[in-house]
């Protein structure tokens, strides 16, 4: 008996001794599984983006997962089905530095690193399909901010540590340099880590301009001061309180 998906039919069965069984029956035929999502728009380092990825065919009952790469001997773009059903997803799956792709196909986040990233995503369906495919993700770096605005004051003579606090760029490498004036005496920047450290020697209020640069990014500059703050000066006074007694000769 012919029929279409979802409808029902009738199948009657007989033996030779007159037994007879009628039973119902309906199949439910779905279209193949596939992916249509196959590129993704580009992000950029240390800004909110969004994505969702979406497919066709099944019985549109979907479940998103992701690996780094595409699951070994499976070639990207193919479809299965299982009668068996499909294994949960995470509730969300890293595909990138700070970004993640969640079970319903969105991906979200704010990326961290510059670069491209490629990771193959499963789709499956409640009918028992699943499809494979490998997605990439370019991320460019974005202009570097300087996020410090502002340093505490110092004291001459005691340790002084501070680190300068940044975003955009590659997410990685940075570059730091004073562009204009100069640090307290005493007191020197590291050019990898941005930190501004040693012991001042002398007091006052040092202006200076600080310049961060990152590959592939435009370069960040901002005014900064430090204002050292000298040591009280302890006045001067006689520790010694007695003198010995002295004999006459």
């Amino acid at each position: 008996v012919a029929a279409q998906s979802g409808e029902s039919f009738t199948l009657q069965a007989s033996n030779e001794l007159g037994q007879r069984v009628v039973a119902e029956f309906s199949i439910d035929v779905y279209e193949p599984l596939t992916l249509v999502t196959n590129e993704l728009a580009m992000g950029a380092v240390d800004l909110p983006y969004e994505a969702t990825l979406a497919a066709v065919g099944g019985d549109g009952d979907y479940t998103f997962s992701s690996r780094s790469a595409a699951a070994p001997g499976a070639a990207p773009g193919s479809t299965s089905s299982s009668t068996s059903g499909s294994t949960p997803a995470a509730a969300t799956v890293s595909v990138a530095p700070g970004l993640e792709l969640a079970a319903d196909g969105t991906l979200t986040g704010t990326p961290t690193r510059a670069g491209e990233f490629e990771f193959g995503v499963q789709v499956s369906s409640a009918d028992g399909q699943t499809f494979e495919a490998t997605l990439s993700l370019l991320v460019e770096a974005s202009d570097v901010v300087l996020e410090t605005t502002e340093l505490p004051a110092g004291r001459t003579d005691v340790d002084y540590e501070q680190t300068l606090a940044v975003s955009g760029g590659d997410g990685r490498s940075y570059t730091f340099a004073i562009s204009a004036g100069a640090l307290p005496d005493g007191l020197a920047l590291d050019a990898e880590t941005g930190v501004i450290a040693g012991v001042p020697t002398t007091g006052g209020k040092a202006v200076f301009e600080v310049q961060v640069e990152s590959p592939g990014a435009t370069a960040a500059t901002g005014e900064l001061s430090i204002t050292i703050e000298s040591a009280p000066v302890e006045p001067l006074s006689f520790d010694t309180e007695e003198l010995p007694l002295a004999r006459a000769s």
